[in-house]
């Protein structure tokens, strides 16, 4: 969790969109165990890449942890989403769903 001098708290730097508080107003403790964006984020480790459409038959799935959840906010609107930009078979040009434009 991203924390600074100055509120407000934020899951890591790259979610600042995502606030979970206040410093000073919101107890760092509850933020981190009970905020509804910390806990999605948690359960997001616990999906099957099997069961995300983008995933489904990749050889890659052994080692995937579907990358960070940042990427897949800005791609799908869905931090439960794979992130493309970090993805074995759209880096090796593999991915029938995603091609990383050039240039």
């Amino acid at each position: 969790m991203e924390q600074t001098r100055y509120p407000p708290r934020w899951p890591c730097h790259n979610l600042s969109d995502l606030r979970l508080g206040v410093i000073g107003e919101d107890d760092f403790q509850q933020v981190w165990l009970t905020h509804p964006t910390m806990v999605a984020l948690r359960r997001r480790r616990e999906i099957p890449l099997e069961s995300l459409e983008t995933c489904q038959g990749c050889i890659y799935q052994g080692f995937c942890t579907g990358g960070c959840p940042q990427g897949a906010l800005d791609v799908y609107g869905d931090v439960n989403a794979r992130n493309p930009m970090n993805c074995y078979r759209v880096l090796k040009g593999m991915d029938p769903c995603f091609v990383i434009p050039e240039g």
